[in-house]
């Protein structure tokens, strides 16, 4: 019962905050639901008819370059990835959120 009156006071002290998050989050939610209307409504009508599509400004940069900025690009989403792995299921996540919480293992 100790950690459901924790909980219960928690809730109460910070109910303003949170209700502005939860505000911001359904104001994000209905911008975002407009935005991808507005970005699926600028894609061209023959977007998906083409039997092989290339990139219109790709031809400007040297197959060295072309090469790099792949390579650079899939080193950035691995490191995005293994980064986001790591955030959600690290040691030092569940340390600190058993501590908040006073939580014991």
């Amino acid at each position: 019962m100790d950690y459901l009156n924790f909980i219960t006071e928690w809730l109460a002290s910070y109910s303003s905050i949170l209700i502005g998050i939860g505000g911001l989050s359904i104001l994000i939610l209905m911008f975002s639901i407009i935005g991808l209307g507005w970005f699926i409504s600028q894609i061209p009508e023959d977007y998906f008819i083409h039997e092989k599509r290339q990139a219109k400004n790709w031809d400007q940069y040297s197959p060295e370059t072309r090469v790099m900025m792949i390579i650079v690009k899939n080193v950035i989403g691995i490191v995005m990835l293994i980064s986001g792995l790591f955030a959600s299921d690290s040691p030092w996540a569940r340390h600190t959120y058993n501590d908040h919480w006073h939580i014991a293992n």
